[in-house]
């Protein structure tokens, strides 16, 4: 019996080696190099000047190690040089990573949300949280729905301050302010079948001033001044403002929601990337569209440069192969492979 617990205390201290996010030791990142790596949730810093993304090793056919390696989160310059691992012993590879000051990075993994600053410290912020999070512009609130149905939780990330959403379900998106959240009230069949408690609510920070906005949405996203917010509804992206009014159709067929959203605002707010197997770049303002063909068919992240002229997209060749990390204008020109999985 001795033994058997003294096997069980060992392992429950293997694995909280493995949950817990660590700065990448020199030998971590040696042995990492020697595994295949598939790229994904590319980010860029507030300045322009590097950019960031989860290396997450690909585990192919055939090949099942236990345990599964752990992912890791690199920096770089823009131009993929002077690349290096941040974070490592990530269990689960981010599904979100938000870069809101220049010496800060916010990321989730394993049911928490973390920040690392760039000098390798490391503090956890949020424990039990949902499948996504959203920050405001600066990064000094975090909003997450921590159990499935709600309530969402606004943090404020210096105090620690917490406020509880009731009757605020799902997908929680702040305002660049931090001052609203747009959210989903209801589960997708509910939403489907109708009733004025159910669809895309828009409501103060604080939780008062709740109100509908579109009876059927998903997928929220704000524009960068606040006025607008576009978001998926039955495969078609609409645009309309936080007070529900000018709802207008921008793509009839503009895919499917995703966790998270593969969809973006330029932060110049003129343009909006959505995915539909390819990446699409669409003008808010007349509604034209262009297809990124150059890329093909797999993308899996994408992300804007704060000045609006180009693109970091992770995307794969085939539907079950590893991504590779590229950057490529807004207009389609000067394709460039970064990081090859």
């Amino acid at each position: 019996m001795q033994r058997l617990l003294i096997l069980a205390v060992a392992l429950l201290a293997v694995t909280a080696v493995l949950v817990i996010p660590a700065p990448a030791s020199p030998a971590a990142e040696a042995a990492y190099q020697t595994l295949k790596v598939s790229y994904s949730v590319p980010v860029w810093s507030p300045d322009g000047t590097r950019i960031a993304w989860a290396s997450n090793p690909f585990v192919g056919r055939g090949f099942h190690p236990q345990p599964p390696p752990p992912s890791q989160i690199w920096t770089a310059n823009v131009d993929g040089s002077d690349a290096a691992p941040l974070i490592g012993g990530l269990i689960n590879g981010p599904s979100q990573i938000v870069w809101p000051r220049p010496q800060e990075i916010l990321y989730d993994t394993f049911g928490m949300i973390s920040l690392a600053r760039l000098d390798g410290t490391h503090k956890r912020v949020l424990h039990s949280t949902g499948t996504t999070f959203s920050t405001d512009a600066k990064g000094t609130r975090i909003a997450s729905a921590p159990d499935f149905g709600g309530p969402i939780i606004v943090l404020r990330a210096e105090s620690g301050k917490r406020i509880r959403i009731r009757g605020a379900k799902f997908d929680p998106t702040l305002a660049p302010d931090g001052r609203r959240i747009a959210f989903n009230h209801g589960t997708v069949s509910e939403i489907r079948a109708g009733g004025s408690q159910y669809g895309l609510f828009v409501a103060r920070a604080n939780g008062t001033g709740m109100h509908r906005i579109a009876p059927h949405g998903y997928c929220a996203t704000w524009s960068p001044r606040g006025n607008e917010i576009a978001f998926m509804t039955l495969g078609a992206l609409r645009v309309v403002r936080p007070n529900g009014s000018h709802e207008r159709l921008l793509v009839r067929h503009a895919g499917t929601c995703s966790v998270p959203p593969l969809m973006a605002w330029s932060p110049d707010g003129r343009q909006i990337a959505y995915v539909r197997g390819h990446l699409v770049v669409v003008d808010v303002a007349s509604g034209h569209r262009k297809k990124l063909w150059a890329l093909g068919k797999g993308v899996t992240g994408v992300a804007w440069s704060p000045d609006s002229k180009r693109l970091l997209v992770t995307a794969r060749q085939g539907p079950t192969g590893c991504s590779s990390l590229w950057k490529i204008d807004a207009s389609g020109k000067n394709r460039k492979l970064i990081r090859p999985c």
